[in-house]
């Protein structure tokens, strides 16, 4: 391992609170005029996803955070698969993440 890898923070995945929290990365590929994207999601709360977010553009940058419907997120990697567009994680794998039922 480098030395500036040793260095660089890691992200906090805590929500604050202390402990791990659980997150599911997918990467998705470019398309459509839209950049790579690299999403970690949570598990959702109460159908809200909190989504830390970088594109292909923004690697380098910290992570665009926010919290967002688990249906609107499904509805955006089913669109990318009818796409055709690369998913890091099988879109099944996905669904079962969004709706509460992966592991």
């Amino acid at each position: 391992m480098s030395e500036s890898a040793r260095e660089r923070p890691r992200p906090d995945t805590t929500g604050g609170s202390g402990e791990q929290e659980e997150m599911l990365t997918v990467q998705v590929g470019a398309g459509a005029g839209e950049p790579e994207r690299l999403l970690h999601l949570s598990r959702p709360v109460d159908g809200m996803v909190r989504v830390r977010e970088w594109t292909g553009e923004s690697w380098n940058t910290p992570a665009v955070e926010r919290e967002m419907p688990a249906e609107v997120l499904l509805h955006a990697f089913e669109e990318a698969a009818r796409e055709r567009r690369r998913l890091s994680e099988a879109l099944y794998a996905i669904r079962l993440w969004l709706t509460g039922q992966g592991s």
